[in-house]
């Protein structure tokens, strides 16, 4: 089987149904599944089941539906871990973390597309409810789904479906405005920005040896430490905060607007010739979807100085260099907007599921405590409340940095601002409210 036929038939429809039945089963029990074959070890009941079909189809599905909000949640305690080693001063291990953050990004992504990766063996389902498998390493076969996805026309845009602005979809946006320009070249776009966002697992996928320098190599042998510049790299961090400030309407507010404006322009420089202007392309866009152009929306969308951020310049950098090594922070970016993409999409399917925060209470609560990020009988009465405690801690680190001389050592930073270091280093803190809980 073909890695492009996954793709073209794999379809979430039997997933959506068995979260449902999860959470009349194993929800009110307080588990994610209950008696299911899968729930103790996947992986060896997989194996043990060889070169066939899963015995119980439907247990599968609920173990791939209770996947999403896990896969998701654990890629972003990965990237809070490639953060923690960025900010320590351990560029190897950074990359590392920032890896395998990409990875169950794209893992929860695709299991909320009824796609489940696993060891060697993998399964997916199609819109009539029927499973099969196919096999390849876990490595391998997500870089090849994701580059199979970005080249499938009818799959590739799908994720313009989950980020949403104003309520409307991406892609409501771009047919909104399409409905003067006549067709944009929508795939293309979806295209262009799955592969370069997901380029680090192409080269780390494929590259085993970058790979085993950190799993299992001594660290400094083959080359020197590249030196960084510790202000450099927490103004990055906090450039990410920044564009993850929730608000009621959306979660990730600043950083969808950008992204749309992004998208927006890249159809409107491939459009047919036109003498609109993008000013008018986006105003179009606006009066079909029913919102006005005089709004506080319109202007950010159309200004000449577009708001900007560094995680987006840094996500198109490239992080390999021969001389000087891996940089972590353009590999940190790319896992924080797959992160992003994956966290909408499993917002977007527990929506569909029904599942509410208050159904999976029995998680969380003793998530947020086990990651430390409150203490035990507080816990926020919704996940954008915890946005306070950053707040506070990116406005101590900047008056930090104001104060502070140029190079600062990783010492003398933690040595002054401990607490505030630790809150910024809590990106869980955003995945959780990422999914909408």
């Amino acid at each position: 089987m073909t890695i492009e036929t996954v793709v073209q038939n794999s379809s979430p429809n039997l997933i959506i149904s068995s979260a449902e039945r999860i959470k009349k089963s194993a929800f009110i029990k307080s588990r994610w599944l209950y008696r299911n074959i899968y729930r103790s070890d996947v992986i060896d009941t997989i194996k043990r089941e060889d070169n066939s079909a899963p015995s119980k189809p439907d247990h599968l599905a609920q173990y791939i539906a209770a996947s999403t909000v896990l896969h998701c949640c654990d890629g972003w305690k990965f990237f809070s871990l490639g953060m923690d080693n960025l900010l320590n001063g351990d560029s190897a291990n950074s990359v590392f973390m920032a890896y395998y953050a990409q990875l169950r990004a794209l893992m929860a992504y695709f299991a909320t597309e009824g796609i489940g990766i696993f060891n060697n063996k993998h399964f997916y389902f199609d819109n009539r409810g029927d499973c099969f498998f196919f096999k390849s390493n876990t490595h391998d076969v997500v870089k090849n789904l994701i580059n199979a996805w970005a080249q499938d026309k009818a799959k590739s845009p799908r994720f313009l479906n989950v980020l949403k602005l104003e309520g409307r979809p991406f892609s409501d946006w771009i047919s909104s405005a399409d409905v003067v320009l006549g067709s944009p070249t929508i795939p293309e776009v979806a295209k262009d920005w799955l592969q370069a966002w997901s380029i680090d697992l192409k080269i780390l996928g494929e590259d085993h040896t970058r790979r085993n320098e950190v799993s299992y190599r001594p660290q400094g042998i083959t080359k020197l430490p590249t030196s960084r510049h510790f202000e450099n790299d927490l103004s990055m961090c906090l450039e990410a905060w920044k564009v993850t400030e929730p608000f009621a309407a959306n979660r990730f507010a600043i950083l969808d607007q950008i992204l749309l404006r992004k998208i927006l322009l890249a159809v409107y420089e491939r459009r047919k010739t036109t003498r609109m202007d993008f000013e008018q392309f986006v105003a179009t866009s606006m009066v079909n979807l029913g919102l006005g152009t005089d709004s506080r929306l319109y202007r950010v969308m159309t200004s000449s100085n577009p708001i900007t951020n560094e995680i987006l310049k840094n996500a198109e950098k490239t992080a390999f260099h021969k001389t000087t090594g891996t940089d972590p922070v353009p590999v940190l970016c790319r896992a924080f907007i797959l992160l992003r993409i994956a966290s909408a999409a499993v917002e977007n399917f527990l929506e569909k599921s029904s599942i509410s925060s208050s159904d999976i209470e029995f998680w969380w609560s003793n998530f947020g405590i086990n990651n430390g990020l409150w203490t035990p009988g507080n816990p926020p009465e919704q996940m954008s409340d915890l946005w306070s405690d950053i707040d506070e801690a990116i406005l101590g680190l900047e008056d930090f940095l104001d104060q502070a001389d140029t190079n600062i050592c990783v010492t003398q930073a933690h040595y002054s601002v401990p607490y505030e270091l630790w809150q910024v280093k809590q990106f869980t803190k955003a995945g959780l409210w990422a999914i909408g809980l």
